[in-house]
């Protein structure tokens, strides 16, 4: 029940909320503890005065009502009022114990803390002003007489006091550490989650690519509604074709049935895009280049389809089965014909019983696997397969009249040695339809998976050369606009920027002002101790200017001694200021030479945009011309360009 009541009020999805709720109440129930024992604490000891008592007392009250606004949802209306509430309260016990105390100023510090994490720069800015003028306040009433006789006795209540304020403190602490490793854990999943689905999608995309563009099946891609229709190169490398002698229609594709297929074609297909089968599986003929036919495999499916189900996207495969087709045609006509064909085959052939086992082999899988042609009779699947054994999926479904697609393996050769291969199989029946065995075409795909393997390596090395060029084009970028003595940027990057900072001035309506400064003397010092001491006076100003600039400001070096600050948002009066004070501090810079302490000055020109130039370059001339006119009243001074030395220039 206690456990309940102390508990904050929740809000769903809101996990900010919920952050600010919690500390809202942890807040208030400290409140409520703290001064419900400095009362008890008081009634014991006796030793606050009245006024404070009450103070606490209405603090007590006022944190009740505080924390049932709080269980209404009013979180922003509660933060503002503990704030403020807590502001006074503190004060006014200042007040009445005629001084500001130790343990009242960490209250008036907690305050601006909690206000901080309630609601950012915008509450440490309001409470530290309100804290600081109730402080300032209390100082100035208690150097008037104004308040009571300061009471600094010691007691329970402080203990008390003292006691609360170091367990805020390590709440707070806690809290925020915990606000800090739940932000932290929340980014790296998301960074984790983020890797993962870029990961996925780049192999998504080898893997497309590669078939596509490999020595495989031929690939198509059919839009339905336009009838345009994407073939792989390998598809038209299978017809014997260049990859510009075929369209992308589907007459390309329609022309070449054989013309006793097409009535069969189009029945297996048109009962796919009505939605009657869930794979288009069909095999026919397809004339070459050269006027000959292949038979294939043509397998399919619908991708997308509109909201009444009709079909917008189809893609699919060709595999070539003319050798395949070849072997039943030749074991239809004889056995001695099938058998010669079954041995001259290039790829493995082999015959399985219905329990997994070899009846027969072409010499091909007998030189694959390692075995004799009579050693290959009666091995079971499981005899030469690496890995588990999926075989009894693949007869179930062929046993169903599935037609299985090509699918990969991993068998082990009789000397143990384990490689890849690729498996057409296919279910053979007798005139009665009756299953009599299954026969399976096998190709090794050492090869192909190495390519594959050298593909993958190939990409990783090339995203590698790739982030280092974009890593020197920043590296060479970054030189190319910094002078590389100083650090500073150079006339190039003042170039490209002052274009950009005088369109956004004109656009907010800000004015813009450019300060162009020069060192005096500066070839007398060169020629006088050296480019070595130049260069020391150089790199001593850089900084002085760059230490001189705001977060929207940016210096330049923009000869061998001339410098140039541009100050968006600065009117010419608050340029020369700033132009002032870098005049005075440059004063300051002593480099020591020999034993010898040498100083130096600089001369600056203020002009500013609009009031001065109408564009960049023009108010930079101004700014020059303000320059020069140092320089001629004595150096060492800061000129603002003005009509005036407008037509002095003219009459010059």
């Amino acid at each position: 029940m206690i456990k309940r009541w102390l508990a904050p009020p929740t809000f769903k999805d809101d996990e900010e909320k919920n952050r600010r709720a919690g500390l809202l109440n942890a807040t208030i129930l400290f409140i409520l503890a703290y001064t419900a024992l400095v009362l008890s604490g008081s009634w014991i000891g006796g030793q606050l005065p009245v006024a404070t008592l009450a103070i606490n007392a209405l603090a007590f009250a006022g944190s009740l009502l505080l924390r049932r606004w709080l269980f209404h949802g009013k979180l922003t209306l509660v933060g503002l009022c503990l704030i403020s509430f807590g502001i006074a309260m503190v004060t006014a016990s200042a007040a009445s114990v005629g001084t500001v105390r130790t343990t009242i100023s960490i209250m008036y510090l907690f305050l601006v803390v909690i206000a901080g994490n309630l609601f950012g720069r915008r509450g440490i800015l309001a409470s530290t002003l309100a804290s600081s003028l109730a402080v300032g306040g209390l100082i100035l009433a208690e150097n008037a007489g104004l308040l009571g006789t300061p009471d600094y006795r010691v007691g329970f209540t402080q203990w008390i006091t003292y006691t609360f304020l170091f367990l805020v403190a390590g709440y707070i602490t806690n809290y925020a550490l915990q606000t800090t490793l739940d932000a932290l854990r929340h980014t790296q999943k998301e960074i984790e989650e983020r890797k993962r689905t870029e990961e996925a999608l780049r192999e998504s995309e080898l893997r497309w690519q590669f078939a596509l563009e490999g020595p495989g099946d031929g690939v198509w891609d059919w839009n339905v509604q336009t009838n345009i229709l994407y073939y792989s190169p390998q598809w038209k490398r299978m017809l014997g074709y260049e990859a510009d002698e075929v369209g992308e229609d589907l007459g390309e594709w329609d022309q070449r049935i054989h013309p006793d297929d097409q009535e069969r074609v189009y029945k297996d297909l048109n009962q796919h895009l009505d939605g009657q089968t869930e794979i288009y599986a069909s095999e026919y003929r397809l004339r070459c280049k050269d006027g000959g036919y292949i038979w294939v495999l043509d397998r399919g499916k619908v991708l997308t389809r509109t909201l009444d189900g009709k079909p917008l996207r189809m893609i699919g495969v060709h595999t070539n089965i003319s050798e395949r087709k070849r072997i039943e045609e030749a074991k239809s006509k004889s056995e001695l014909r099938f058998r010669s064909l079954f041995e001259q085959t290039h790829d493995a052939v082999f015959i399985i019983n219905l329990d997994g086992r070899h009846l027969a082999a072409n010499q091909r899988a007998s030189d694959l696997l390692g075995y004799s042609p009579e050693e290959m009779i009666g091995l079971s699947i499981r005899d030469i397969s690496a890995e588990y054994d999926h075989s009894t999926d693949v007869f179930s479904k062929l046993m169903a009249g599935e037609i299985v697609p090509l699918f990969e393996r991993q068998f082990r050769k009789k000397d143990g040695r384990v490689f890849p291969v690729e498996i057409n199989a296919e279910l053979i029946r007798d005139k009665a339809g009756k299953p009599l065995h299954i026969q399976s075409v096998v190709r090794d795909i050492s090869e192909r998976k190495e390519a594959e393997e050298a593909l993958r390596a190939a990409n990783e090395q090339l995203s590698l050369r790739v982030a280092e060029v974009e890593q020197l084009q920043a590296e060479l970028r970054e030189q190319a606009l910094h002078d590389p003595l100083t650090g500073l940027y150079n006339r190039r990057y003042l170039a490209e920027m002052l274009e950009r900072e005088i369109t956004r001035s004109e656009r907010e309506g800000n004015p813009l002002s450019i300060i162009v400064s020069d060192i005096d003397h500066f070839k007398d010092i060169n020629d006088t101790y050296g480019h070595q001491v130049g260069d020391q006076f150089l790199i001593k100003i850089a900084g002085l200017m760059a230490g001189s600039t705001r977060k929207s400001d940016f210096v330049c070096r923009y000869g061998g001694e001339e410098f140039v600050l541009v100050l968006p948002g600065a009117s010419p009066e608050s340029a020369e200021r700033r132009a002032e004070k870098i005049r005075q501090k440059c004063a300051e810079i002593v480099i020591i030479h020999e034993g010898r302490p040498l100083r130096l000055t600089m001369s600056f020109g203020v002009a500013s945009y609009p009031r001065h130039g109408s564009n960049a370059e023009e108010t930079i001339i101004k700014a020059d011309k303000a320059l020069y006119k140092s320089k001629q009243r004595g150096r060492n001074l800061v000129t603002v360009w003005c009509q005036e030395e407008a037509v002095s220039s003219l009459l010059e």
